[in-house]
């Protein structure tokens, strides 16, 4: 991902995940690749990552978001590790999901200035809570196989 005069640079990622998960969290790590141009000392750019679920129809809600204020100073050659929770338990059912990591820059720029972050090991991690009747129908299932091997 880029930032510079022109703005509104963004990466990208569409994913599923399993139906009943309540919570997930998105973790990834980012760096700055390198900076180019005139004036960088007032440069300063922002990073936003919005995490969506999409419904069947193509609604989409914004369910998680991260932001870095002024990227140029936060953001170092050394990766950094960052973490989204990401509430999945509302009474919407998603179709996907999908995260959009966006850069622009919050100050007047000189001409050609800017910077660049790579964006790398996206992670999502997440537990799936089965649904009741599934968990009863399991344990139901269990004691039938006891039952039968204790008159056996």
């Amino acid at each position: 991902m880029a930032s510079n005069n022109a703005g509104g640079n963004f990466a990208g990622l569409k994913f599923d995940m399993p139906s009943g998960a309540a919570s997930a969290s998105l973790q990834f790590d980012i760096a700055k690749t390198s900076s180019w141009g005139g004036s960088l000392g007032n440069f300063e750019c922002k990073y936003i990552c919005n995490v969506y679920g999409f419904s069947d129809d193509g609604e989409s809600t914004v369910i998680g978001t991260w932001t870095l204020e002024n990227a140029k100073t936060n953001l170092t050659n050394t990766t950094s590790s960052f973490s989204i929770s990401l509430d999945l338990s509302g009474t919407d059912e998603y179709a996907s999901y999908g995260l959009i990591f966006n850069s622009m820059e919050t100050s007047t720029l000189g001409a050609g200035a800017g910077m660049a972050a790579d964006i790398t090991n996206i992670r999502l991690l997440g537990e799936v809570v089965p649904e009741p009747a599934t968990a009863s129908l399991g344990l139901f299932g269990l004691g039938a196989l006891l039952l039968r091997r204790r008159r056996n």
